[in-house]
Order: C-alpha cells, then structure tokens, then sequence
C-alpha cells in the first residue's frame, strides 16, 4: 500500500471523498446535491488527470496507476452518455465505480513514471527469420 503525498495523490483523494459523498447523498435522495457532487468529483479528477499528463509529457496510459487514472476520468462522461442517450439511469452506481477505480491509483499502485527506451523496429523485423514484416514496408 502506498500513500501519495503529492498534489496529485491530493488531487485523487480528494476525488475519491468527493465521489463517496455523491454516493452517500444518492443514497439519501439529496438528487440536486449529488448531481453538483457528481460533477465537481469529475472536475477534481479531470484536473488530476491533466496534471498528470504535464508531469509525465506523454498521454496517461502506460501503467496501471495511469490506466486506473484515465478510466475514472471516463466515468463521468460514460454516466452522461448513458442517462441522456441511452435513457439508462444509475448515477448513484456510477458514483459508486468511480470512487472504487481510484482506490487502486490512490493506494495500490506507484505514481512513478516509467522511462521507456525509444528503439528502431526496422532492424529488428528486418531480420532472416521474419522477412515477410520486412517486405511489408518496401
């Protein structure tokens, strides 16, 4: 388990509270409340989202903090799309999900960016024993 004491890991923590509270008032019927909850939770992680996509220069998918990142970003939109498009409810579901995908990117899983090697495929493919994904690019 690992606690993050930057301003992202605030950033996601205060998320999470804000996404469990949206739950709670769902759950007591407070409807307009948890709508504006719904969304400030989104704005805070959208944020975070943005911040980490600055920080690491590059767009936030290459490990699972950053994948569990990137899917909380998208519940939101995914509940919207679904309740006007779709005429499917479940905001307080929706909420629900949020606050759990970011249990794992709070606490699980490190906020350390990876380096990557920037490598050539040509040379590799270009090889005796795969010829034919060489041709493919003459």
């Amino acid at each position: 388990m690992e606690i993050k004491y930057t301003i992202l890991g605030l950033l996601l923590y205060i998320a999470l509270a804000i996404y469990l509270l949206t739950f709670v008032t769902r759950l007591l019927r407070f409807s307009k409340l948890a709508k504006a909850l719904y969304f400030l939770g989104f704005t805070v992680i959208l944020i975070a989202f943005g911040y980490r996509w600055y920080q690491v220069r590059h767009i936030p998918m290459q490990n699972l903090f950053e994948v569990f990142l990137t899917l909380s970003v998208l519940i939101y939109p995914l509940s919207i799309f679904c309740r006007r498009i779709l005429q499917v409810g479940g905001e307080t579901t929706d909420a629900l999900i949020a606050a759990i995908l970011l249990v794992p990117a709070g606490f699980i899983f490190s906020a350390e960016p990876q380096k990557l090697k920037l490598t050539s495929i040509r040379p590799r493919a270009a090889t005796r024993l795969r010829g034919h994904v060489g041709t493919s690019w003459v």
